[in-house]
């Protein structure tokens, strides 16, 4: 009988071949990890884009909004006040958003506060033609017009004739817009994304609203009150964010200008008095 010596110190094929599948199982689950690691973050920049965008768009629209109401003021208030007030004024802010009623949701309050002090509260949406608008974080957004340009009570001085109350600044502490700035003349209206909830702000307690929120519950919500505002994410020494809401504001200047293009504001020309053209002789 013939015997084969064993070799030892050798791996058999076998072991070979097993030795290859592990390898390519942990190279499998490497990749694999790396990937759903990529995936989950490129969802997680997907998805805070969108937050951005649906945010952007909604103060832009409010935006917008604003700056035709207060161009148009003079036409819209005409049923109500006659035809004395000019052009200028601003709605004041939404104050009963928890109202049952779904015919005032959105809707401007008579009047809001005493005369020459700012106002906050929920941006008056269906007073300025708007559908009810939310930031990314599904924030109905809110709102801060200043005395010198609320509807009702008026202040003494026509909107535009001095600075209004408001000034912003950016996250970093500079100053975007000054009552000091003869091109701005400060900020008319302010329009606040509140963002996420942060800290101690507490919002479950009001859930179940048309808008989740009440004007009441302002602090719950916003950390800039007027009449400085900060717009943009705020961190403290260690790294948490203490502001996040987002703005977008309009001048007093910009009111100013944009009613000063209307044509029925404009200066006739000296042969335009009696509806002649100027090469009539």
């Amino acid at each position: 009988m013939c015997f084969r010596p064993m070799r030892y110190g050798q791996p058999s094929a076998h072991r070979r071949q097993q030795g290859g599948y592990v390898l390519v199982i942990m190279l499998v689950i490497i990749v694999t990890g790396s990937l759903y690691g990529l995936l989950d973050r490129l969802n997680a920049n997907a998805a805070e884009t969108s937050r951005i965008t649906v945010t952007n768009n909604a103060l832009k629209q409010a935006r917008e909004a604003l700056l035709a109401y207060a161009v148009t003021y003079k036409e819209r208030s005409r049923d109500a006040y006659g035809n004395s007030d000019p052009n200028g004024y601003l709605p004041c802010p939404d104050l009963e958003s928890d109202d049952q009623n779904p015919h005032w949701i959105g809707t401007a309050a008579g009047t809001c506060g005493s005369t020459g002090a700012f106002s906050v509260g929920l941006l008056p949406t269906q007073s300025l033609g708007l559908p009810e608008l939310r930031d990314g974080d599904g924030n109905c957004l809110w709102y801060a017009v200043s005395g010198t340009h609320k509807m009702k009570p008026k202040a003494a001085a026509v909107p535009g004739t001095g600075a209004a109350q408001f000034e912003v600044f950016d996250a970093a502490g500079n100053l975007l817009i000054s009552r000091t700035d003869i091109e701005k003349l400060g900020a008319a209206a302010v329009i606040l994304a509140p963002g996420a909830a942060l800290g101690s702000q507490n919002r479950s307690a009001i859930a179940g609203k048309p808008c989740a929120t009440h004007s009441s519950q302002v602090a719950a919500y916003l950390e800039s009150l007027g009449p400085a505002f900060v717009t943009g994410i705020q961190k403290d020494a260690a790294g948490a964010a203490v502001k996040n809401d987002q703005l977008s504001w309009v001048t007093t200047r910009e009111i100013s200008q944009l009613i000063g293009k209307r044509s029925d504001m404009q200066s006739p020309t000296p042969c335009d008095d009696d509806g002649d053209d100027c090469d009539d002789d």
